[in-house]
């Protein structure tokens, strides 16, 4: 007496795309299903536990506790925890053989799991190759505060330059937090990349219960900054095993916006005053850092009391190869030939907006979320009034684009932002970041001024 519902919500982003028809199919299955023993609903895309993280209303939880559902098995995130809400349980399914990238405590192992209906008894185990464990062994909660306790038990000082590369050196202090009732002992380490020298690469330290102990280190580059190296550090995490915390050198790279006095026009020819009279970026990483290896980009970024403006330059040796078959609003351009930009105009939160725009002025834009537990959600949804010209000429092609900074941010320009600038170029297969890596995390944004 068990009913199955399964949901394709793949290529949705929440419960508010749900169609009409789809929540009334919903609806209806549910209804059929209540004289069932037991309900259990499948759906790719964990929306409920984005719901519950943001501490928001979830409609689709509703639904299931009307109706009464027992369990409900998403995936997506490619970690495994487990949660429990008004009776129902909630399983993200681990990965079975995708990419990972946190630690095992934090869900990161391969993984099945095992349904036994027995009579009216019900029993889910967590199944690893080799052993079971039980289903509760990695929660929703477990994993959110040990994302917390990475973030705030070791911190690095802040190094800001002016370009590609590390001019002298630079000194940096660690900072390691110990929350536990036990002593924190042991030796940090750096793991050095190349052309980067730590002094010392070593250091022991011992922290009391309850304390804050420093280390300090001098480093060096000896040509492009990025990649950086990485401290490791095992810290006590409450009554457990140490946690081995890793962090990467804080190497902060400055961008600046000029304020301008005559706003451009935006078609992409890149010839009004605002960009003659502000000095171009044009050096620039490769995807983890490196050359770039790509043609020669050029970007200027402006401002004024109301909007942020860019204009980009994208030489090409081969014009006519220039991929661009996007043509529609919000069409997603990530595959053509594309310049984009993501900013964090509040760089303690972890909010972050994504622009790109293809050799057409195709505009496409989201907004992207870190949960608590350390995931990022895409929100293709949210729109600002991006206007975006583009102009393709013997030399490659160009594009600017208009912003508003009310769109952005509540606060006015005329602080620092978090940001980030990316370049593709398709036939090369080569990007230029203005930081490396380009990615959705404060620990990997540039610093945008506005001058």
């Amino acid at each position: 007496n068990t009913r199955f519902i399964i949901l394709d919500v793949s290529r949705l982003y929440g419960f508010d795309e749900f169609s009409e028809a789809r929540v009334k199919w919903l609806t209806k299955e549910l209804e059929k299903s209540e004289d069932a023993e037991h309900i259990f609903v499948f759906l790719h895309k964990p929306f409920w536990c984005e719901d519950f993280s943001f501490g928001r209303e979830s409609r689709l939880h509703d639904m299931f506790l009307e109706h009464g559902v027992t369990a409900v098995f998403s995936g997506h995130y490619h970690r495994y925890f487990y949660t429990e809400r008004d009776g129902i349980q909630y399983y993200c399914v681990g990965s079975s053989g995708g990419s990972m990238w946190s630690s095992e405590r934090e869900g990161s192992f391969y993984c099945y799991m095992l349904g036994q209906v027995i009579g009216d008894s019900l029993r889910i185990e967590l199944m690893r190759p080799g052993s079971f464990r039980p289903a509760d062994s990695v929660t929703m909660e477990g994993v959110t505060d040990l994302t917390r306790f990475q973030k705030e038990s070791v911190q690095l000082s802040e190094i800001r330059v002016d370009g590609t590369s590390l001019a002298g050196t630079a000194r940096v202090t660690v900072s390691i937090k110990n929350t536990s009732g036990q002593t924190l002992r042991d030796t940090a380490r750096w793991a050095l990349r190349e052309g980067w020298s730590v002094e010392p690469e070593q250091d022991y330290i011992e922290v009391p219960p309850g304390e804050v102990g420093q280390l300090t280190a001098i480093v060096s580059a000896d040509g492009l900054m990025f990649p950086v190296p990485s401290l490791t550090v095992r810290v006590p995490y409450r009554d457990e095993e140490p946690f081995e915390v890793v962090k990467y050198l804080n190497v902060r790279r400055t961008g600046h916006a000029d304020r301008i006095s005559a706003a451009p026009r935006i078609d992409g020819r890149l010839d009004d005053e605002a960009w003659r009279s502000t000095s171009p970026v044009t050096e620039y990483f490769g995807w983890r850092g490196g050359e770039t290896n790509g043609d020669p980009t050029s970007v200027w970024i402006g401002y004024d009391s109301l909007n942020l403006y860019l204009a980009v330059e994208c030489r090409d040796a081969e014009p006519e190869s220039v991929l661009a078959t996007i043509h529609e609003r919000d069409g997603f351009a990530g595959h053509d030939d594309h310049v984009g930009i993501l900013l964090q105009p509040d760089r303690e939160k972890e909010a972050f907006y994504q622009v790109l725009v293809n050799p057409n002025g195709a505009v496409f834009d989201r907004e992207v979320l870190i949960n608590p537990y350390g995931s990022y959600v895409m929100n293709p949804r949210w729109n600002a009034a991006v206007e975006a010209g583009a102009h393709e000429s013997m030399n490659g092609w160009q594009a600017e684009f208009r912003i508003p900074l009310a769109d952005l941010a509540p606060a006015a320009a005329g602080s620092e932002w978090g940001f980030n600038f990316q370049r593709r170029h398709v036939r090369q297969r080569t990007v230029s970041n203005f930081q490396a890596p380009l990615s959705f995390s404060s620990y990997t944004m540039a610093i945008l001024e506005f001058k």
